[in-house]
């Protein structure tokens, strides 16, 4: 999780011989584009049905069958895997919006085809400027119940549409509105929502019916949706189509940022339009570390993920599974040992770094040889002995993924999230989109986990 102000200006709109949303050219591919869109949603509305595909020059797996479709005909179109990201992310907030999103964030780990360059593109939710350590206590230094999850105020400032944009301008060959723009039809039009979708939003019915904005899109007339009724999202609509037709400004710039702001003033929250002006998505250089014959990347902070995976992964290098079952008692007793030692240093040691020094040793091989000694076999350690170490100082649900690689070589893979299912649960009104409650994956107290249980320390409070 980004801490507020650590990014520099934004990046202006690309200038450049795509053409604008709305010319008579593009409504008719749009007109034409409506028309295989309602096709798609039909096809693979229904739940239950296969849509598997098998290709000889590239492939996608994504949360929602329509999302596939969606990334499968973008590749018809002679799009590359970048482009089917693109319009991947943006169709999984249309039909997955218990995950997929525009406001929220997330990382994408990209492989160029052509100079076989892996990078990292961090778009994580940053703290609004005006967050502050103890914003979630109350006078006697208590977490407030829900108040880091729940409502305007667990808001970070969304990243993702400018992480799409900018994995768009570095490596897309598509015309961006066509991309966007098939997200914007589906919105448009609607979709056949399926038993999954119907099963998610009763179970989360009592959040979201707690915002008027958000309850006259999921609950509309305060009657539940079903599997097989048509979901139509107009005012999300809105917004795609401004994107589309603006790219980065469309979101974080005119008319959608002021929705934002409002919706902020109006809920209590701390999103400023400086918030949102100033928000730029970071290219990193990913985690990279061995295993047996293999080279494996996976994103740097300030996600924590590639590290722990990374930790976890050579602390049990050093054992031979081949004798194990994978529902053994020793394989599962090691791979727990190992990951509370994992998650030890990434309470203590991971956090934004851009604002906390993350020790570049917490992969070294003597380190997690220290640290392997430390794993009984036969017995669990103690709770109160597993702390992070000290390594060298070198250089579900609720989130969704979708993996992409083509025929040139290209690949993508993108993890973007609100955090916990349908985030905040509120609405931007008159934007038609869902708000991130990320703010809980900061420390909001020493030793207070958050809502995954997880606890956080002094590299990653807020500030």
């Amino acid at each position: 999780m980004m801490a507020h102000g650590k990014r520099g200006s934004f990046s202006p709109c690309r200038s450049s011989s795509k053409s604008a949303f709305g010319g008579r050219e593009t409504q008719h591919s749009l007109l034409l584009l409506a028309t295989a869109i309602l096709c798609i949603s039909l096809l693979v509305g229904c739940a239950g049905i296969e849509v598997s595909r098998y290709y000889d020059t590239g492939a996608l797996a994504t949360a929602a069958p329509i999302a596939t479709a969606v990334g499968e005909k973008v590749f018809q179109q002679g799009g590359n895997a970048f482009d089917a990201a693109v319009a991947v992310g943006f169709v999984l907030a249309v039909v997955h919006p218990e995950a997929g999103n525009l406001g929220g964030g997330g990382f994408a780990l990209t492989r160029d085809g052509k100079t076989e360059k892996i990078r990292a593109l961090d778009f994580r939710e940053a703290a609004p400027q005006q967050a502050f350590e103890t914003m979630y206590l109350d006078e006697q230094g208590e977490v407030v119940l829900n108040s880091s999850t729940f409502g305007a105020q667990a808001c970070g400032v969304p990243g993702t549409v400018a992480g799409l944009y900018e994995l768009w301008k570095t490596y897309g060959s598509r015309p961006w509105e066509q991309l966007v723009g098939m997200a914007a039809v589906l919105a448009d039009t609607g979709f056949v929502i399926d038993e999954y979708l119907a099963g998610s939003l009763e179970r989360q019915k009592e959040g979201l019916n707690s915002f008027d904005e958000t309850a006259s899109i999921f609950f509309p007339g305060g009657k539940s949706l079903k599997a097989g009724d048509r979901l139509v999202q107009k005012d999300l609509a809105a917004t795609l189509y401004a994107i589309a037709a603006v790219g980065h400004d469309g979101f974080y710039n005119g008319p959608v940022a002021r929705k934002i702001v409002e919706s902020m003033k109006k809920h209590g929250g701390l999103i400023s339009k400086s918030d949102l002006a100033s928000y730029a998505s970071v290219w990193r250089e990913p985690v990279r570390f061995s295993l047996d014959s293999l080279e494996i990347y996976s994103m740097p902070p300030p996600s924590s993920g590639g590290i722990a995976v990374g930790q976890i992964l050579k602390l049990l290098e050093g054992y031979d599974f081949s004798i194990f079952t994978p529902d053994s008692p020793e394989y599962i007793h090691l791979f727990c040992e190992a990951a509370r030692l994992a998650f030890a240093d990434r309470s203590a040691h991971l956090g934004d770094p851009d604002f906390y020094h993350v020790p570049a040793g917490l992969l070294d091989s003597a380190y997690l040889a220290r640290r392997r000694s430390l794993i009984k076999e036969k017995h669990a350690t103690s709770s109160e002995l597993i702390h992070s170490g000290t390594p060298p100082n070198e250089e579900s649900q609720q989130t969704t993924h979708f993996s992409i690689c083509d025929g040139e070589g290209n690949m993508v893979a993108v993890t973007y999230t609100l955090n916990t299912a349908y985030g905040c649960k509120l609405v931007v009104d008159g934007a038609g989109f869902l708000l991130n409650n990320e703010m809980d994956d900061f420390s909001i107290k020493p030793g207070h986990p958050n809502v995954y249980g997880l606890i956080g320390g002094e590299a990653n409070k807020i500030e």
